[in-house]
């Protein structure tokens, strides 16, 4: 008897138990770094995502995403809950709101308390997106580029609000996201299909606003390379490697600041 759709089975377990021992190796193996050392730092991300489709043109989504820096730099550990509502008035534009709320803890005990909202559009290129009905009771739309490949640019504004445990001011700031970002199905024509590897690819830049701000001249660059599996409509696992780099003024060129391993799993209910 064959699976029903959307099942996880043996494989879905093998799959997560490997990505997360290679993870704990990562974290395990990473070269310690004095606090003074000019290298980059390195990170462990994991992302549990769960999104549920209301109707045809709207999606809501909840993110929750714990991190952990293992070498380089302070030693600090974070988590970030970040809800997220997208409207598609059009098969080419995604709109999009979402707001991060998140703590950080720092090596000396300071505690960091952030607020962000944010608005942006998805333009998709080269071709259009459409509805995928899978047949699953339940299970009505989910929004994927009809194509093998698809390519997308992302323009986000948002308001960061930054307040601290210790007498330090709070800080708020505004900053311009602009993203290249890239799907591409490797074993089926389509990223449709059940049991679907896809690779996948962006490019971010991000630009502080206004002029009275302190890191004004601080325009990071982040570039994720990865490849995702998608198991069926309800479930996908990404493994995403991450690297930052920043400028502290406009005389200096970029240099690396961060590298992460992320882990995600998406769920779609």
């Amino acid at each position: 008897m064959s699976p029903r759709p959307g099942r996880r089975g043996p494989a879905f377990a093998r799959v997560v138990i490997l990505v997360f021992a290679g993870l704990a190796l990562v974290a395990t193996a990473a070269p310690a770094q004095d606090e003074g050392s000019s290298g980059p730092s390195t990170q462990v991300w994991a992302n549990v995502t769960m999104g549920k489709s209301r109707g045809e043109k709207t999606y809501l989504e909840l993110d929750i995403e714990p991190k952990h820096q293992v070498s380089g730099g302070e030693q600090w550990r974070n988590i970030d809950f970040t809800p997220l509502v997208e409207r598609y008035p059009t098969d080419w534009l995604d709109l999009t709101a979402e707001m991060t709320v998140g703590n950080t803890r720092q090596r000396d005990g300071l505690d960091t308390f952030e607020i962000t909202p944010r608005v942006g559009a998805r333009f998709h290129l080269f071709g259009k997106m459409a509805p995928f009905l899978p047949g699953i009771p339940g299970l009505k739309y989910e929004r994927l580029p009809r194509t093998r490949l698809g390519v997308a640019t992302l323009v986000r504004v948002e308001w960061r609000n930054f307040s601290y445990s210790d007498e330090t001011p709070s800080q708020h700031t505004w900053r311009a996201r602009l993203r290249l970002e890239g799907k591409l199905a490797v074993n089926h024509a389509t990223q449709a299909q059940d049991r679907t590897l896809y690779a996948i690819g962006d490019a971010e830049y991000y630009q502080p606003l206004g002029d009275d701000i302190e890191e004004r001249y601080v325009n990071k660059v982040r570039s994720r390379l990865g490849l995702g599996y998608r198991f069926s409509t309800r479930t996908k696992l990404e493994f995403l490697y991450i690297r930052d780099w920043n400028r502290d003024s406009p005389e200096e060129e970029g240099s690396e600041d961060t590298q992460a391993f992320d882990l995600k799993v998406k769920l779609l209910f």
